[in-house]
Protein backbone atom coordinates (compact mmCIF):
# COMPACT_ATOMS: atom_id res chain seq x y z
CA UNK A 1 0.00 0.00 0.00
CA UNK A 2 1.65 3.42 -0.67
CA UNK A 3 2.79 5.45 2.05
CA UNK A 4 3.23 8.60 0.47
CA UNK A 5 2.22 12.03 2.01
CA UNK A 6 -0.78 13.44 1.06
CA UNK A 7 -2.19 16.98 1.89
CA UNK A 8 -5.37 17.25 4.22
CA UNK A 9 -8.00 19.51 3.49
CA UNK A 10 -7.56 22.79 5.54
CA UNK A 11 -9.72 23.22 8.86
CA UNK A 12 -12.19 25.27 8.14
CA UNK A 13 -12.14 28.45 10.41
CA UNK A 14 -14.82 28.80 13.20
CA UNK A 15 -15.73 24.70 12.84
CA UNK A 16 -16.69 24.56 16.15
CA UNK A 17 -19.15 27.84 16.08
CA UNK A 18 -20.76 26.19 12.55
CA UNK A 19 -20.61 22.87 14.02
CA UNK A 20 -22.40 24.22 17.23
CA UNK A 21 -25.13 25.98 14.85
CA UNK A 22 -25.86 22.69 12.70
CA UNK A 23 -26.34 20.81 15.66
CA UNK A 24 -28.66 23.26 17.40
CA UNK A 25 -30.64 23.96 14.31
CA UNK A 26 -30.70 20.12 13.04
CA UNK A 27 -31.75 18.85 16.93
CA UNK A 28 -34.35 21.70 16.69
CA UNK A 29 -35.95 20.57 13.48
CA UNK A 30 -35.41 16.41 14.01
CA UNK A 31 -35.83 16.39 9.86
CA UNK A 32 -33.70 15.94 6.89
CA UNK A 33 -31.85 19.37 6.09
CA UNK A 34 -30.73 20.05 2.94
CA UNK A 35 -27.35 21.08 2.27
CA UNK A 36 -28.48 24.32 1.12
CA UNK A 37 -30.39 24.67 3.56
CA UNK A 38 -27.39 23.78 5.97
CA UNK A 39 -25.20 26.48 4.30
CA UNK A 40 -27.45 29.10 5.07
CA UNK A 41 -27.43 28.36 9.03
CA UNK A 42 -23.88 28.83 9.20
CA UNK A 43 -23.41 31.72 6.24
CA UNK A 44 -21.23 30.31 3.84
CA UNK A 45 -22.22 29.27 0.39
CA UNK A 46 -20.12 26.48 -0.18
CA UNK A 47 -21.54 22.61 0.01
CA UNK A 48 -18.20 21.57 0.75
CA UNK A 49 -18.15 23.27 4.12
CA UNK A 50 -21.13 21.89 5.36
CA UNK A 51 -19.91 18.40 4.34
CA UNK A 52 -16.83 18.93 6.16
CA UNK A 53 -18.71 20.25 9.54
CA UNK A 54 -21.06 17.44 8.83
CA UNK A 55 -17.85 15.16 9.25
CA UNK A 56 -16.58 17.17 12.46
CA UNK A 57 -19.83 16.42 14.05
CA UNK A 58 -19.85 12.91 12.90
CA UNK A 59 -15.87 12.51 13.97
CA UNK A 60 -17.11 14.10 17.31
CA UNK A 61 -20.04 11.08 18.01
CA UNK A 62 -23.02 12.36 16.63
CA UNK A 63 -24.81 10.18 14.71
CA UNK A 64 -26.02 12.44 10.90
CA UNK A 65 -27.59 9.71 8.60
CA UNK A 66 -27.27 10.69 5.25
CA UNK A 67 -28.47 7.83 2.67
CA UNK A 68 -29.11 7.93 -1.38
CA UNK A 69 -32.81 7.68 -0.98
CA UNK A 70 -33.54 10.82 1.23
CA UNK A 71 -32.40 14.45 1.03
CA UNK A 72 -29.81 15.47 3.13
CA UNK A 73 -29.04 15.10 6.23
CA UNK A 74 -30.35 14.46 9.43
CA UNK A 75 -29.19 14.19 13.49
CA UNK A 76 -30.55 10.87 15.14
CA UNK A 77 -30.96 10.70 18.79
CA UNK A 78 -31.13 7.85 20.37
CA UNK A 79 -33.96 9.33 23.25
CA UNK A 80 -36.13 10.33 20.57
CA UNK A 81 -36.49 8.16 17.28
CA UNK A 82 -38.72 6.52 15.19
CA UNK A 83 -38.63 3.06 13.49
CA UNK A 84 -38.18 4.99 10.84
CA UNK A 85 -34.92 6.98 11.66
CA UNK A 86 -33.40 2.87 12.65
CA UNK A 87 -34.37 1.90 9.25
CA UNK A 88 -32.61 4.95 8.13
CA UNK A 89 -29.56 3.98 10.18
CA UNK A 90 -29.55 0.32 8.92
CA UNK A 91 -29.55 1.53 5.62
CA UNK A 92 -26.80 4.28 6.46
CA UNK A 93 -24.87 1.27 7.46
CA UNK A 94 -25.34 -0.94 4.41
CA UNK A 95 -23.97 1.96 2.21
CA UNK A 96 -21.28 2.98 4.48
CA UNK A 97 -20.20 -0.96 3.88
CA UNK A 98 -20.76 -0.70 0.49
CA UNK A 99 -18.80 2.25 -0.11
CA UNK A 100 -16.26 0.42 1.87
CA UNK A 101 -15.98 -2.22 -0.54
CA UNK A 102 -15.57 0.09 -3.27
CA UNK A 103 -12.88 1.60 -1.83
CA UNK A 104 -10.94 -1.22 -1.38
CA UNK A 105 -10.94 -2.07 -4.72
CA UNK A 106 -9.97 1.45 -6.08
CA UNK A 107 -6.98 0.87 -3.77
CA UNK A 108 -6.12 -2.60 -4.38
CA UNK A 109 -5.89 -0.45 -8.15
CA UNK A 110 -3.86 2.25 -6.36
CA UNK A 111 -1.33 -0.22 -5.18
CA UNK A 112 -1.04 -2.92 -8.22
CA UNK A 113 -0.12 0.86 -10.08
CA UNK A 114 2.77 1.15 -7.74
CA UNK A 115 3.82 -2.41 -7.26
CA UNK A 116 3.88 -2.43 -11.43
CA UNK A 117 5.53 0.85 -11.36
CA UNK A 118 8.07 -0.10 -9.22
CA UNK A 119 8.43 -3.44 -11.46
CA UNK A 120 9.36 -1.33 -14.52
CA UNK A 121 11.62 1.41 -13.10
CA UNK A 122 13.83 -1.98 -11.93
CA UNK A 123 13.93 -3.27 -14.99
CA UNK A 124 14.79 -0.65 -16.79
CA UNK A 125 17.72 0.05 -14.03
CA UNK A 126 18.42 -3.77 -14.61
CA UNK A 127 18.46 -2.84 -18.32
CA UNK A 128 20.85 0.45 -17.99
CA UNK A 129 22.98 -1.75 -16.14
CA UNK A 130 23.53 -4.75 -18.69
CA UNK A 131 23.94 -2.10 -21.49
CA UNK A 132 26.38 -0.27 -19.83
CA UNK A 133 28.62 -3.23 -19.25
Amino acid sequence: SYKGEYKMKPTTENKNEKASLLFEYMKANRRYCTKEELAEVIGVKSERIVRDVINHLRNTGYCICAISSKTGYKLMSYTHHSREDEEDVRNMIYEIEKRKLELESMQKCCDRFFKKAEEYKRQKRKEQCTDGK
